[in-house]
């Protein structure tokens, strides 16, 4: 290879590392990773293998302010190009400037709510058709007496409610929903269904059904489809 050769292989190097910002590091096989921020204002990582895109981390911080409360808000969205999946990590602090009912309960003024969520995607491109798997979990600041779980899947969501006044005054809700979903065996359910266990002072240990529904609980289960 002639000199010219070596310059335009150095210069078609150099265009494509700045393509994705600047050189932060280097490993012995051959991954070197850049650095660049977005259009938005977001911190962009890229890894590169022998000029073809690895991975890419985008980070995004967000602040709002309303009447009722301040949110800040951290996003992570992780493009794996190897395997052609994403994940979204959101880390959310939402804080009420007034008393405010949201997720079956009341927060009062000066609380803090905690929104941590895990999102996988079977596409590098995150979409309602690619989506495959969500878990969030609510939680108060520095309050372990509750918290508030929804794990989603196509077709299927359980939310999980946990209270706690004290030993003697206790609970533990549970409901799916159902939309079209396939258990093994050929059973498709539809509907929602709900159950809660606790500790009450005048019932005891108790476990019952719950109502789910404002139009009422129901459950549509269809054999050998």
């Amino acid at each position: 290879m002639g000199i010219f050769g070596i310059a335009r292989q150095a210069f078609s190097f150099i265009s494509r590392g700045t393509k994705y910002g600047k050189l932060i590091g280097k490993s012995k096989n051959g991954i070197k990773v850049y650095k660049k921020t977005g259009n938005n204002g977001e911190n962009i990582i890229t890894s590169l293998k022998n000029g073809s895109v690895r991975k890419e981390i985008i980070k995004t911080d967000t602040n709002k302010s309303g009447f009722y409360n301040n949110v800040t808000a951290h996003t992570t969205t992780v493009k794996d190009h190897v395997n052609n999946k994403s994940i979204v990590f959101e880390n959310e602090n939402t804080y009420f400037r007034q008393d405010t009912s949201w997720l079956d309960r009341v927060f009062k003024r000066g609380q803090t709510v905690n929104r941590r969520a895990k999102t996988l995607y079977n596409d590098l491109k995150p979409s309602y058709k690619s989506f495959a798997d969500l878990k969030t979990n609510y939680s108060i600041h520095n309050d372990t007496s509750w918290s508030y779980s929804v794990h989603h899947r196509p077709n299927i969501t359980k939310v999980t409610i946990k209270n706690k006044i004290d030993e003697n005054l206790q609970s533990l809700k549970n409901y799916f929903e159902l939309n079209n979903f396939k258990f093994p065996g050929g059973a498709v359910h539809n509907g929602r269904i709900g159950y809660e266990k606790g500790i009450s002072p005048l019932d005891g240990e108790y476990l019952r059904k719950i109502n789910v529904n404002p139009y009422g609980d129901y459950l549509d289960i269809k054999y050998n489809v």
